[in-house]
């Protein structure tokens, strides 16, 4: 299915120079890909790592990993901290490119600038949380939250880790937003999908409140999973948008050159076309 590229309401919207801010707003989309190949490359074997040093055995660790229980916390930690800032430069580049090549349609520039200015306070609200107190080793790793639960944990300097959660909550739907926005300009069969990406994360989010009132192993694991899982989502979403822009742009515009000629060419009459109607004149 051919889109043309649409970008405002006007009638000047259909323009060939407006191809260059669906180009720009591609490079944005690659440098979150980037965003998400770091965080799967570097934070996920960080939690990995930190996971097994508080899980297995010392014997049985340094059979798996030639390491030291702490010697693999530490190169946990590293991996987490050095993904955790990657992930997050890239994230913001690419949605901080895509804002200043956005579309004023639908509101997705609106999408685009309150899910950069989240993104940006999610590390501000960490960074108070550990001026404050907060240790991230015994909260993540041995303690858990207090006895009190959740509810003693807000009243705390937690009360920063929960806005950083919540910051980056908001960043992952309100740019899903942004890519409903380009899908229903460029790709509407894919809307559904990122509908489906809204109801997944909504299930996630209740699952993981239920897991501060009771927590359980088990369930816990499976929520990990499925957060993981919404990241691939929404990456497999941003690629599928630089395909539509890629499609769009090889769609020729009623402006171009490459139209018109078409269109031309499509007017002239066949040469045999023209000898028959030339011999019966004659005739």
């Amino acid at each position: 299915m051919n889109t043309p590229i649409r970008w405002n309401s006007s009638a000047s919207g259909e323009t060939s120079s407006l191809q260059v801010k669906w180009r720009a707003v591609k490079k944005g989309l690659r440098l979150m890909l980037l965003s998400y190949v770091a965080a799967f490359v570097l934070i996920g074997p960080g939690v990995a790592l930190l996971w097994a040093s508080q899980h297995f055995k010392p014997v049985d660790l340094k059979q798996r990993t030639f390491l030291t229980p702490e010697q693999a916390e530490g190169l946990g930690w590293a991996l987490v901290a050095i993904g955790g800032v990657a992930t997050l430069m890239a994230l913001l580049a690419g949605q901080g490119y895509c804002l200043r090549h956005a579309s004023t349609r639908h509101g997705s520039m609106e999408y685009l600038f309150t899910a950069v200015l989240a993104g940006a306070a999610a590390p501000v609200f960490v960074g108070l949380s550990y001026l404050m107190g907060v240790d991230f080793r015994k909260l993540l790793l041995m303690e858990g939250l207090p006895p009190g639960g959740l509810a003693e944990f807000v009243q705390g300097p937690g009360a920063m880790v929960c806005a950083a959660a919540v910051m980056l909550l908001l960043n992952l739907l309100l740019f899903s937003g942004f890519l409903r926005v380009m899908a229903e300009q460029l790709a509407p069969w894919w809307v559904a999908w990122i509908g489906g990406l809204f109801w997944v994360v909504a299930f996630l989010i209740g699952g993981t409140l239920g897991q501060f009132v009771m927590r359980q192993a088990d369930v816990v694991r499976w929520l990990l999973i499925g957060w993981a899982l919404c990241l691939v989502w929404q990456a497999v979403l941003v690629r599928a948008g630089c395909r539509w822009i890629d499609r769009a742009l090889r769609t020729p515009t009623s402006d171009s050159g490459q139209y018109r000629a078409a269109r031309a060419k499509q007017a002239e009459p066949y040469p045999g076309v023209q000898r028959v109607i030339g011999r019966i004149s004659r005739d």
